[in-house]
This record gives structure tokens, C-alpha cells and sequence, in this order.
């Protein structure tokens, strides 16, 4: 390996969602994207790691230099403890806000099912304190062998989400974790880099498919559905798979409220609760009039109940099955419709199509991309004919090494 050379790997979804986690190595450091695990018939599952020692970029994990946590979602973060376990006294780098989601996702949340923290939980959390490197927006940092530098950007998407400059030997390398090029209800739009990218590293969700609408649009289309419901005089239950989804549905009907000058109950389950009070402890604003803890008991109507899939109280049914829900702990009767409220945060392919053009980089690497490369038309495709731009593509497959 020459000493400017750079070599790529994915471990995890590299074609596909679920366990993002990739490594870049620059000469003698190595450096881990996010780690994240996919649930497959209801277990948690990660990314091959050992795909990386065997490839040859670290003879063990404890030789990494730097973890990088884009963000939050558990796709992106969820084998962190596995990873603490295994990689040695390795710093980790994240937002504040970021750190604060992943502890409660991957810890705190846990509590309430037992009497306390596990001695396991307990080590894992002191862990994660000891080695996170909280770091900020346009904050530059060098990595431990001092050949890389780090500069995080602001990637919208969720709350404390950061894209991450690399800079190495005269060349900069891109990742932008998921991000988004608009604002959401908790977030503003990404900050595009004007500085010459050699290398953009993206989570390309929608890639390869034309069709795919942005976020922002998605999230409007459910606020407005169930305030149609809420209309006809039928209450709505929510579910969620993932917390932060509760929280920008939240702060989404909240907004739609106030800007139609309406009043409805919402009823919020614990789990969402409490990481909403963490989100408003670390500064931002998300309850508004009418926002209510939930514990479980019968309720007037029309209301809106928002909920985590394993808190439900009743079994999931599509949009347009309303029925009579019967509580579990009454008997009674709750006229509810179960509305599924799920939604993309990622962007369209029109969005990640002007992103790309925006940056122009000599190379992009499509990864965290569902679909088959060469059935439909892909952003390469699309790009190719746009005589502005210079890109050329890369869609790598799982466990291969790439020299960039």
C-alpha cells in the first residue's frame, strides 16, 4: 500500500440497510464508519467484523485508531456494545446530542424491564462515557497517529446526525452518514462542504430508485392523516420502530397545531417520554399544550397515541382496518384506528441527485443502498449524462477492498 493510498471496506450494509458499518484505512490508521446491527426474525444482528482482520486492515479490532458515530439510529449505532467490548481504549467521536440517544437507546431504555442496571450495563455505560469524544459542528480534531484530521459538518436528518470530513496526505474524503438536504421538523438541512472532495462516501437509501419521495413530504403526508382521522371522530395510535421517529412525529403534529390553530390530545408512551425529556434537559423544545404521558388507561376521544411497536397495545392492523380495540387491563371498548406512521427521513433521489452535483467529488461510494445495480436506473445512470459533473461511481460489494 502506497503511503497516500487509501483502501475502503464494507462490513455491513453495503447494499442494503440494516448493519451500517465501514472502514477506511489511511496508510497505518484504520478507521471505523458507524456500527450499527439490523433486526432478522426479531434478533439483533451486526456486521461481519471479522471480514476486516481477515482482509488484513488490522491484525484485531484494538488496533483501530478512531470510531466515527454519524448518528443515532440504531441501524448506524446499534452493535456499539459489542464493538466496546472488542476494540480496546479506541476513541470514539460523536455529537452530544448523539451520545445522549444512544445511551438511552441502548441502555436507559432497558431499565424500566429490570431492577436497576446489569453489572454488564453498567460496565458498557462507563465505557462508552470514558472513550466518547464529544465533539461539535466545524470542529477539526486529529486522529491518534496524527495523519488524519477529522472535521464534522452538520448532516440534518435526526438530532446531533454529523457528516465527517477526512483529510489525509492532501486528499479529503466525505462521509455523510444518513443526512438530509432539507430541514425536518427537528433538524436543519445539511451543510453542504464547498471544498473539493476527492472521495464522497454516501448513504445512498435511494439511489436506485427514481421514484422515492423526501422526508419532509412523507412526515406531512402522516400528520395530515391522522388528523383527517381525528376529523371523522376516531382516535389513532402510532407506532414506531424506531424512538426518534415518536419524537419528530411529535414535534410534526405539534407544528401542524399550532400553524392550523388546533387542539387535540396526544398521549405519549413512557419509553418515547423519557427521551423526549432528555431531548428538552439538553435544550431543544418538543412538548406543546396537550402533550401527555400515557399510562395506558382508557381515553376520551378523538385523541392521538404515539407508542414503540413493543408498547402497543393491541396487535398491529393496516391503515384502513378500524375496529373496537379492547383494552388489556379494563375490557372496555377503545374506538382506535392503528395507523402505520412509518416514514423516510432519507432523501429523494432528486435531493441525492443535486447533493452529488453540489460536490462534485472525482469518486462516489453508494453504500446503505437497497436494490440490485443494473436492474432500473441508478443515480450513476443519471449523472453520467450530465456533462457538468466528473463522478464516477462505485457500488461495493460486502467484504471486498477497494483502493480509492
Amino acid at each position: 500500500m502506497a503511503a497516500a493510498d487509501i483502501e475502503f471496506m464494507a462490513v455491513g450494509a453495503a447494499q442494503d440497510i440494516g448493519d451500517s458499518c465501514y472502514f477506511l484505512r489511511f496508510g497505518d490508521e484504520t478507521v471505523m464508519l458507524d456500527c450499527g446491527a439490523k433486526r432478522v426474525e426479531r434478533v439483533s444482528r451486526g456486521p461481519a467484523l471479522d471480514m476486516v482482520i481477515r482482509a488484513g486492515m488490522v491484525e484485531k479490532l484494538s488496533q483501530l485508531n478512531s470510531i466515527i458515530i454519524s448518528h443515532a439510529h440504531m441501524d448506524h449505532v446499534g452493535y456499539l456494545p459489542y464493538v466496546l467490548t472488542h476494540t480496546g481504549s479506541t476513541p470514539i467521536y460523536m455529537t452530544t446530542a448523539t451520545r445522549l440517544l444512544t445511551e438511552y437507546q441502548l441502555f436507559d431504555r432497558r431499565v424500566s424491564a429490570v431492577m436497576g442496571y446489569t453489572p454488564e450495563q453498567c460496565m458498557l455505560q462507563e465505557q462508552l462515557a470514558s472513550r466518547t469524544q464529544e465533539v461539535s459542528f466545524l470542529q477539526t480534531v486529529k486522529g491518534r497517529r496524527g495523519g488524519v484530521a477529522y472535521r464534522f459538518l452538520p448532516a440534518g436528518h435526526i438530532p446531533g446526525a454529523m457528516m465527517t470530513l477526512l483529510h489525509y496526505k492532501g486528499r479529503t474524503v466525505l462521509y455523510t452518514g444518513d443526512y438530509s438536504l432539507t430541514d425536518t421538523a427537528l433538524t436543519a438541512a445539511c451543510m453542504v462542504p464547498k471544498e473539493p472532495i476527492d472521495v464522497l462516501i454516501i448513504c445512498g437509501t435511494h439511489a436506485k430508485h427514481p421514484q422515492s419521495r423526501g422526508g419532509g413530504a412523507t412526515l406531512l403526508a402522516r400528520v395530515q392523516q391522522m388528523f383527517l382521522q381525528l376529523y371523522d371522530g376516531r382516535s389513532v395510535c402510532c407506532e414506531f420502530n424506531q424512538l426518534s421517529k415518536g419524537v419528530e412525529v411529535l414535534k410534526g403534529l405539534n407544528n401542524f397545531a399550532v400553524e392550523w390553530d388546533m387542539s387535540v390530545p396526544i398521549y405519549i408512551s413512557p419509553l418515547i417520554w423519557r427521551l423526549v425529556e432528555r431531548l428538552e434537559e439538553a435544550g431543544m423544545s418538543l412538548l406543546g399544550p396537550g402533550n401527555y404521558l400515557d399510562d395506558g388507561r382508557p381515553r376520551e376521544g378523538p385523541y392521538i397515541r404515539l407508542c414503540t411497536y413493543d408498547e402497543s397495545f393491541h396487535s398491529r392492523r393496516l391503515f384502513h382496518d378500524i375496529d373496537w380495540c379492547i383494552d388489556r387491563s379494563t375490557g372496555q371498548p377503545i374506538r382506535e384506528i392503528n395507523l402505520n406512521a412509518d416514514f423516510t427521513l432519507h432523501d429523494s433521489f432528486d435531493e441525492m441527485t443535486a447533493f452529488i452535483k453540489a460536490i462534485n467529488p472525482r469518486q462516489a461510494v453508494v453504500v446503505h443502498s437497497p436494490g440490485v445495480v443494473g436492474k432500473g436506473t441508478t443515480i450513476e445512470q443519471v449523472l453520467m449524462r450530465d456533462s457538468s459533473t466528473r463522478t464516477q461511481f462505485l457500488f461495493p460489494e460486502q467484504g471486498t477492498v477497494y483502493r480509492l
